[in-house]
């Protein structure tokens, strides 16, 4: 999508708008300070010109009065700012000419000066469109040529001696350097329009901005609502916490979603005298994650009623059977699934019998650390019907912990070079907190888990199970809270 987009053109009349708004307030002051600075030559008429001081001072008067009365006009609205503007040099420019026939000649070069100097000031701050410069050198040329008629060119030749030339100069400085000034002003004018058309853009694109994402917040919300909602009927549906730490009190489940729903999930039920336990990691995470986690979970339970004490092996052929049965489409290849370690423990003779599709058992025995490896095969990938899994079998002790986990914990990266985890630190944590009560196993890994994570963004669906069958006394914790040295290297 192309988001550029192309200045447009200033137009006239904006350009008259922004002229008229810019220099309004600089006319209106020049046709105020002008006739007072007027006013202020009197001294100099009164020693210089001391036999036209009355007529001087009637016309400077007047000259006052008279811009006054354009002055009102203009800021009324009733005459226009250019005209007026005009009008007030032509009077002023007429004045000047006229004293500098009546003064003596030895105050000519004075007043010339002086007429320079009023010319060059007004004319450097007045916004001048080449036109009016034009308009200006016309009458000025105009009443000079009146006002030596009128008084011969005699006196021309006077004014010629005693700086006529500096007023001339004076005159055509303003209105040559008035395109230069134009120029100008029509750059600050146009940069400022077009940064008032790109801020209303920029603005625009807020105001979408601003809306859409008050669009994606609430889809956001609706969203995780919904997801709230979905956790609430996942959790009705799997397996409880709760009643797992009722059936078997000493042991722990870290169960850490990566998003809101998890894709991992754990089972158990007891029937007959054999206790039931599966850890399972279905594909993804999140929605589809959780949905096969409510698919794995009532196909379990179907198997286990439908079944006289099945063999673990038995349960995994047949939850592959029935999830490879629940896409209907043969078109479509085989990806959905689970990886699972699924045991079935004989509580009377405390025999245990294991099968694992792509997931680990891990056995503390008398302080030594065994692990048994589930198959290669996942749940869904499997064509065959029988053969696809392995089944161990093993004899337990009271004293035996078992741990059944996905690899959500393992593939968490951390550590200072932003690595796994790793099965080998697992390992050693396992040995770490033998002999220790399951809730202390539980605050010390969650504690691991926290410090290798850090600052990194959880992986995977973290979901780590242990249980003793036997009945151990409380140990004290604190002991194994100091962690080896280097440990998170």
């Amino acid at each position: 999508m192309n988001n550029t987009f192309t200045l447009p053109p200033i137009s006239k009349e904006r350009i008259d708008e922004e002229r008229f708004r810019t220099y309004k307030p600089t006319s209106l002051i020049g046709l105020l300070a002008t006739p007072i600075i007027n006013l202020a030559w009197l001294p100099l008429d009164w020693f210089m010109a001391n036999s036209s001081f009355q007529l001087f001072l009637e016309i400077r008067l007047g000259l006052l009065v008279f811009c006054l009365g354009l002055y009102f006009a203009v800021r009324s609205g009733k005459l226009d700012m250019e005209l007026g503007t005009h009008i007030s040099l032509a009077a002023f420019l007429f004045q000047v000419l006229f004293m500098m026939n009546v003064v003596p000649e030895s105050a000519l070069l004075v007043y010339n000066l002086g007429a320079a100097a009023y010319y060059l000031g007004l004319g450097s701050v007045l916004s001048w469109r080449p036109i009016n410069s034009l308009i200006f050198l016309g009458y000025a040329a105009l009443i000079a040529v009146f006002c030596f008629a009128l008084f011969g060119m005699h006196n021309f030749t006077s004014h010629f001696r005693n700086g006529s030339m500096v007023v001339f100069t004076a005159w055509l400085i303003p209105a040559i350097t008035a395109r230069m000034r134009y120029n100008t002003f029509l750059t600050e004018i146009t940069q400022r329009y077009h940064l008032d058309f790109a801020n209303g853009i920029l603005a625009k694109k807020n105001e979408e901005i601003t809306n859409q994402r008050g669009i994606i917040e609430a889809a956001y919300n609706r969203i995780t609502d919904s997801l709230i909602y979905a956790k609430k009927i996942q959790e009705s549906i799997l397996s409880s916490a709760e009643d797992f730490h009722q059936l078997l009190p000493n042991s722990f489940i870290i169960n850490k979603p990566k998003d809101i729903v998890s894709g991992d999930f754990f089972w158990f039920r007891k029937k007959a005298g054999f206790i039931y336990i599966a850890v399972a990691d279905c594909t993804g995470h999140g929605v589809p994650g959780a949905l096969m986690t409510v698919l794995g979970t009532s196909i379990l339970n179907q198997l286990l009623e439908e079944n006289h004490l099945p063999a673990p092996k038995e349960i995994l052929e047949q939850l592959n059977s029935k999830i490879r049965q629940s896409h209907t489409d043969n078109s479509l290849q085989i990806h959905e699934g689970m990886d699972i370690a699924l045991v079935r423990i004989d509580t009377e003779s405390n025999k245990l019998i294991f099968a694992g599709a792509k997931r680990p058992l891990f056995l503390i025995n008398n302080g030594e650390l065994k692990e048994i490896k589930g198959s290669k095969t996942s749940i869904g990938s499997c064509e065959r019907l029988f053969d696809c899994f392995e089944e161990h079998h093993l004899e337990i002790e009271e004293d035996d912990f078992i741990y059944l986990l996905t690899d959500g914990l393992i593939d968490q990266m951390g550590g200072p070079k932003s690595r796994k985890y790793m099965i080998k630190r697992l390992r050693e944590e396992f040995l770490i907190i033998n002999n220790v009560q399951a809730p202390n196993q539980e605050k010390y890994l969650e504690k691991s888990l926290a410090e290798w994570q850090g600052e990194e963004s959880q992986t995977d669906d973290i979901l780590l199970l242990g249980f003793q069958m036997g009945k151990k006394e409380p140990a004290v914790f604190d002991k194994v809270l100091s962690f080896p040295q280097n440990r998170n290297e």
